[in-house]
């Protein structure tokens, strides 16, 4: 309805439905699907609102619904206020500051509030003890830091190396993200925006530039998802340029070649962006998992800070698919968080016994830091310490304990040694080296290369390397020489297996 032009609209929503972030979120296990439906949503009702204004139709329904369907998108993800400079600019050019135009902000207050009041599930489930409980929101001041994010504050304008390094990263990414052939469309339709609707112009700019001024001031590796919104802006200037090519010239000639030209900016990210956004052959993760899990001990622990390779979808695997429920992964990261004991206390309460004072010491100072109380961050840290080292040993005398390669360095008990026992090292009392068993990976190809699939690829090669290097501990060195053989294999060039390869070669 503002577009005007289905052939344009249809060929700029193709567009962004192609390009690759948008549809890389499409097909993942993520929260911007559900986001970008939303965003979506509030801002058709509310141009649909404006434009009914505007044209004093009546815009009520339409309003309500909007306010509505903005407190249901703030309950799934907090950067819809990235909608606000926009939608407060527009609102106010089309009502001006009359009282009338406040009083309407306030009728919408409890349509809004009705789409907010999801939250209120929140604490009600919580309060159930279900067995992934993030964050534990019962309590007020738990509940407002988990809707308010407040673990992701710090990552938020920590400084200017990663403003400028995010800010880089969104310029050198943007023409292969929109397409080239969507920039000129782009450039023409904003300057037909500049001279048709100066309001609707500067509510793409606030739009725009609002969303990449704040996501590029949020250090985190999988910042792309957080420029969404300014794809959609940029979609909607390509739009208006593709309307424009079609106004400013007559006959078949010329419609035939802005068609060819819309048929381009569709098919371009469609063939280029195919590949990446296929998931139909992406099993990386769930093969390691099962790697990682089916060898273990019966009723082992696991100790890690693999969340996204590791702790995140065992809860998926272990509690759906069945898979090796008798293990216990505990997520290093998540000890830092109060609600993560008491979910631990409440469905593992045969690993804490023993621990408890030592975590109970840790809790006292972590909800100082929860509650922004003043704290010592030297008492902090020493008593996590002393807390986790605790636990990890004191699971041990009971129980098999396994640590994944990037928190084998924590461990300090010199009762145990640490033996290479496939993806992790295990804990044991033999120093003789007669429990260890070599093992082998089993998992389909890894066609994608990707920060998550490369990573996989380096656990791997990295467990075939500590196998390796501790069978030539053992006198074995020919089979130190085919697991490092078998890590250039998975992953051609990883540093450490050819070092030790050209070193255990040269010791021939």
């Amino acid at each position: 309805f503002i577009i005007r032009n289905r052939i344009a609209a249809a060929t700029a929503v193709l567009a962004l439905a192609f390009s690759r972030t948008f549809w890389s979120q499409a097909v993942a296990i993520e929260v911007y699907a559900l986001h970008l439906l939303f965003l979506a949503l509030a801002l058709w009702l509310f141009l649909r609102a404006m434009t009914e204004h505007a044209l004093k139709n009546g815009s009520g329904r339409w309003w309500y619904a909007f306010a509505f369907v903005l407190g249901l998108s703030f309950t799934n993800h907090m950067t819809t206020i990235l909608l606000a400079p926009g939608f407060l600019y527009l609102y106010f050019a089309v009502h001006g500051f009359s009282r009338s135009s406040w009083k309407k902000i306030g009728r919408a207050a409890l349509p809004f509030m009705g789409g907010l009041s999801v939250y209120l599930y929140l604490p009600l489930r919580a309060s159930r003890h279900p067995l992934m409980n993030w964050g534990n929101p019962v309590e007020l001041h738990a509940f407002w830091r988990h809707v308010t994010a407040a673990n992701f504050h710090g990552f938020m304008f920590s400084s200017w190396d990663v403003m400028s390094r995010q800010a880089g990263h969104f310029i050198s990414s943007f023409s292969s993200e929109v397409g080239i052939a969507a920039l000129p469309l782009a450039i023409i339709g904003l300057a037909d925006l500049l001279v048709a609707s100066r309001r609707l112009f500067f509510f793409s700019l606030l739009l725009f530039f609002g969303c990449v001024a704040y996501s590029i001031n949020y250090d985190i590796p999988d910042i792309d998802s957080y420029f969404l919104l300014a794809y959609i802006a940029f979609a909607l200037w390509e739009a208006y340029g593709i309307r424009r090519c079609f106004e400013i010239g007559q006959g078949t000639v010329w419609h035939f070649g802005v068609g060819l030209i819309c048929a381009l900016t569709v098919v371009l990210p469609l063939w280029l962006n195919h590949h990446d956004a296929d998931e139909s052959h992406d099993f990386a993760v769930e093969d390691y998992v099962m790697n990682m899990l089916e060898p273990l001990g019966a009723e082992a622990v696991v100790f890690s800070a693999q969340w996204d390779y590791l702790a995140s979808p065992s809860y998926y695997f272990q509690s759906v698919e069945g898979l090796r429920p008798d293990v216990t992964v505990i997520d290093r990261e998540l000890l830092m968080h109060s609600w993560y004991h008491e979910q631990l206390r409440r469905n593992h309460p045969e690993l804490i016994s023993g621990t408890e004072p030592k975590i109970d010491a840790f809790l006292l100072e972590l909800r100082k830091f929860e509650r922004n109380e003043a704290f010592d961050s030297v008492a902090f840290g020493n008593s996590f310490a002393d807390m986790y080292r605790s636990l990890m040993s004191g699971i041990a005398r009971t129980k098999p304990v396994y640590l994944t390669p990037e928190v084998a360095g924590d461990f300090r008990d010199t009762n145990f040694s640490l033996v290479p026992d496939g993806l992790v090292f295990r804990l044991t009392r033999d120093t003789t080296g007669r429990s260890f068993a070599p093992k082998r990976f089993v998992f389909r190809p890894i066609p994608k290369s990707n920060r998550f699939t490369e990573d996989v690829k380096g656990y791997y090669a990295a467990g075939y390397v500590t196998q390796a290097v501790y069978a030539d501990q053992l006198g074995d060195r020919q089979r130190g020489l085919e697991f490092l053989k078998a890590a250039v294999d998975v992953k051609p060039g990883f540093p450490p297996a050819v070092e030790w390869m050209d070193r255990l070669q040269g010791l021939r």
